[in-house]
């Protein structure tokens, strides 16, 4: 007879680790594309503004699946 699975506990706050990931690779996928596009974009103020809504966007989708996944382990 084998044993029952073990249950992992849902993660608490954002993943921070993640989070720098996805922002690096974001911010290298957005350089990449200005290259290859050959756009000129004004560092001083697209560039910045993109990366914070950028970042934002990441956060709130986080923290909804944080939500998510805690509303589905509290009904079952």
């Amino acid at each position: 007879m084998s044993a029952p699975p073990t249950v992992i506990p849902a993660p608490r706050g954002p993943n921070w680790q993640l989070l720098i990931h996805s922002l690096v690779l974001l911010t290298g996928a957005g350089a990449l594309m200005a290259h290859l596009a050959a756009i000129r974009v004004s560092v001083v103020v697209a560039w910045p503004t993109v990366l914070i809504v950028g970042g934002l966007a990441l956060v709130v989708v986080g923290q909804l699946g944080l939500l998510r996944r805690r509303r589905r382990s509290r009904s079952q």
